[in-house]
């Protein structure tokens, strides 16, 4: 039977005083709108529809293929707000239980913050110098505060792990929040203690604990969305937050939120539309994929021990009479329990085993087997998808190099280009503010009034040239040490790179790297050994030496004024063994108004990196003006119109 519908209309009533004509006359008006509306409408959708089909962008099509794809128009924080709680409890449960988000949140925080990102003080004196007694100061406060527990309130964490759990919550749930508080540590007659840190302190709060039932703040009017406070210009000006996580073991405070200032905030997120109030975990783009390679892992994982199973099922073509006591043959023993979970007989089944079958039955073996090598591929590519919308190479997810040195070289290099934005965000929205609060309550204790030059009123003068700091990230590891470090030695002689760059990119301060040679240095000839940069160095010396006592052998007035036994004493070598060796014969040798001329020693050109390698050549043994062209070889871009460059400074 063909269905009816059935349209519920509002009936006019008449108006009091109303005459009979005048109310159907008020009808007839009625409908008439009203049919002129619906044909409004229908046009509408006729022309919706029709300019839909006519799209100039495919996407924008209504046709068949597309007809299902449901879409919604929405803001930023309309799209993720109401569905914050169900997105981060299963982004949180994905980081619990499949590896893929394990490795992946680990990839994460390995190559954000590694060990933690340091911070290096530079500030610097009014004429642009660095201000080295502060920094000293600055460093060694800062050092102890970040190494001490006591940064952090509930007194679990240094300044390390908190980078790295800050690190772990953004990439997992999208955002993560650091409020600072400051708490002295004063002796009994209430003096700053200086043998204790710092008194700042900073403690995380999880996106759980955002009070998302407030839309207003009546006491200045602001909304509120999600949690947080904004003001007409959508500026941050307080967070409403719970003091414990409504989902905490045993939580047992009323639900009432706390209005916290933004100032004492590090909101720690990234912004990828206008207006966005809350932050998005990279997971939620990818985590229908990782549930899909769960559910498909343990399918697969059932089917094989499916496969691994024998089972026999006994078929009969004669039915058992009712109340009979004959049984299938292939049963336990009496009183013996074999059956499965669901009920089913279960034997044991033996080599060499004769079974015994009653008339009419029939053994058959159930053997399921299924198509092999779809395993793997499905995984790799899915993976692959899912990398490439977390921004990991396929390597760095599955911890599994497949490609050769150029392919591993290209996906790291590629890494990197994601990872450094992700390095400058944490450092703008967490580090870089946390240590200008440290150092402003720093100096608010007191602990710069020792500083050497050092003025407070300056300070709240000049307070950005106090703040300044280079912030090093954790070292970029080389594929292949020995082919990178040369390529390194190129860019340095090439003028393409400098000491500092080089060092940073190894998570390392190149002031720092000097300052700590020269420790050593010291140290190592304080105790009497050899320093290998200083034995290079005085190779070259040698070299240069013996070069200038062949000159002096042949003519004496050449380098008069030269102390020989002065030079060798330098290098830590005998005269005797600067002296060239005597030759047998002159076969080679040349000679100079009638004094013999000894061949000179290799030596290398004065050259940066020159070690009497390829580098070098023999000195040229022609004579010029009745002597050898030394300066030739030792410095090839001399003035000649000087006699002997080289020797006479």
């Amino acid at each position: 039977m063909r269905g009816t519908k059935t349209k519920t209309k509002t009936a006019l009533k008449p108006k009091r005083g109303e005459l009979p004509a005048e109310f159907q006359a008020r009808q007839v008006m009625a409908r008439c709108q009203l049919a002129a509306a619906r044909a409004y409408e229908k046009q509408q959708k006729q022309s919706l529809k029709e300019i839909a089909q006519l799209s100039v962008y495919k996407g924008a099509s209504m046709d068949r293929r597309n007809r299902d794809w449901m879409i919604q128009n929405a803001s930023a924080d309309l799209a993720y707000i109401p569905d914050a709680l169900t997105l981060i409890a299963r982004e949180r449960q994905l980081a619990r239980d499949f590896p893929l988000a394990q490795s992946a949140i680990k990839a994460f925080k390995r190559n954000v913050v590694g060990n933690g990102i340091q911070t290096i003080p530079h500030a610097k004196k009014p004429d642009g110098t660095p201000n080295d007694a502060f920094n000293r100061t600055a460093e060694k406060e800062f050092r102890l505060w970040a190494e001490s527990k006591l940064c952090h309130v509930e007194g679990k964490q240094t300044w390390r792990q908190i980078q790295r759990l800050a690190a772990s919550e953004f990439f997992t749930v999208g955002e993560h929040l650091l409020m600072w508080s400051y708490t002295p540590h004063l002796r009994p007659d209430g003096s700053v203690d200086y043998s204790k840190p710092c008194g700042l302190q900073v403690q995380g709060f999880e996106p759980e604990q955002f009070d998302l039932r407030k839309l207003s703040e009546p006491e200045t009017g602001f909304e509120i969305r999600g949690g947080i406070e904004l003001d007409e210009n959508f500026k941050t000006v307080a967070f409403h937050l719970y003091t414990r996580n409504p989902y905490d073991y045993l939580y047992r405070h009323a639900f009432v939120s706390t209005r916290y200032p933004a100032h004492r905030f590090c909101h720690y997120m990234e912004h990828d539309r206008v207006l966005q109030s809350r932050g998005v975990s990279q997971l939620t783009a990818v985590m229908g994929i990782f549930k899909d390679l769960e559910r498909y892992n343990s399918a697969t994982l059932t089917r094989a021990l499916m496969e691994a199973c024998i089972g026999l099922i006994i078929k009969s073509t004669l039915p058992v009479p009712f109340g009979s006591n004959q049984s299938p043959t292939l049963i336990p023993q009496p009183g013996i329990q074999a059956a499965t979970s669901g009920g089913l007989n279960t034997a044991d089944v033996a080599p060499g085993m004769v079974g015994k079958l009653l008339p009419g039955e029939d053994v058959e073996t159930l053997v399921p087997t299924a198509a092999g090598n779809t395993y793997s591929p499905f995984i790799e590519t899915n993976t692959r998808i899912a990398g490439a919308g977390l921004g990991m190479s396929y390597g760095q997810l599955m911890r599994l190099s497949t490609g050769n040195y150029s392919a591993a070289r290209q996906d790291m290099l590629t890494d990197r280009q994601e990872i450094e934005p992700h390095q400058t965000l944490i450092i703008d929205d967490i580090i870089r503010p946390i240590y200008h609060r440290f150092i402003k309550l720093a100096v608010a204790e007191g602990r710069f009034d020792d500083v050497e030059g050092f003025d407070v009123n300056d300070f709240y003068e000049n307070t950005h040239r106090y703040l300044e700091a280079d912030y090093v990230p954790p070292a970029q590891t080389w594929i292949d040490p020995a082919n990178e470090a040369q390529a390194a030695e190129v860019l340095l002689k090439l003028n393409l790179i400098t000491r500092e760059q080089l060092a940073a990119s190894r998570g390392q301060k190149f002031e720092q790297i000097v300052n700590k040679k020269e420790i050593e240095r010291k140290q190592m000839l304080a105790a009497g050994l050899q320093v290998t940069e200083d034995d290079n160095a005085n190779e070259r010396k040698a070299n240069i030496i013996r070069a200038i006592f062949a000159a002096k052998e042949m003519d004496p007035k050449l380098v008069a004024d030269i102390d020989m036994e002065k030079l060798a004493q330098d290098v830590g070598i005998s005269p005797d063994a600067l002296r060239p060796p005597t030759p047998a014969s002159n076969n080679g040798n040349h000679k100079n108004n009638g004094k013999h001329i000894p061949r000179l020693p290799i030596v290398p050109t004065l050259t940066d990196g020159a070690d009497g390698g390829d580098n070098s050549k023999v000195l040229p043994p022609y004579k010029r003006d009745g002597m050898p062209e030394i300066e030739d070889a030792f410095y090839p871009q001399a003035d000649k119109s000087k006699p002997y460059p080289g020797f006479s400074e």
